[in-house]
């Protein structure tokens, strides 16, 4: 638990809780190891988690035909998966490990225990996700149109 605290505590977002909401949000957390090449979910499975990069590296990308496309790598700080939190709904993208990886976990079910029991720590992670998901969607509009 402390290597999971010492981590957030570095973490570029994570780093804005508290000491005790970092204890807190660590305690909802799980660890998961995944060897090179193991799926960690497929496009089209229902999301149900979101993923923080610990350690390693993991592909997100999409497959369509006979071709599949690299969205993007998530690398040690990265998160990933965080709709799933907020909508429940079917993966739109698949997500492999290209090196042993190391990811931290927080279910739906556990997210939605926390919004029940500590809203204030809640609202921080969702203000964390916005801001995650704000920095993807100018990345994919500039990619898709230049910058402007």
């Amino acid at each position: 638990m402390e290597e999971i605290l010492t981590f957030l505590k570095n973490h570029v977002y994570f780093s804005t809780l508290n000491d005790e909401e970092q204890k807190l949000f660590s305690n909802i957390l799980s660890t998961e190891t995944f060897k090179k090449d193991d799926i960690v979910f497929k496009q089209d499975d229902l999301g149900d988690r979101l993923y923080l990069v610990k350690e390693g590296l993991v592909r997100i990308y999409i497959i369509e035909t006979s071709t599949d496309e690299t969205i993007a790598l998530m690398k040690p700080g990265d998160i990933f998966g965080e709709l799933s939190l907020v909508d429940t709904q079917l993966r739109s993208a698949n997500a492999s490990v290209l090196a042993a990886s190391t990811l931290l976990i927080i279910t739906k079910e556990k997210f939605d225990e926390l919004k029940n029991t500590n809203s204030q720590i809640a609202s921080k992670i969702l203000q964390i996700m916005l801001k995650v998901i704000s920095k993807r969607l100018r990345l994919t509009t500039m990619k898709l149109y230049g910058q402007f």
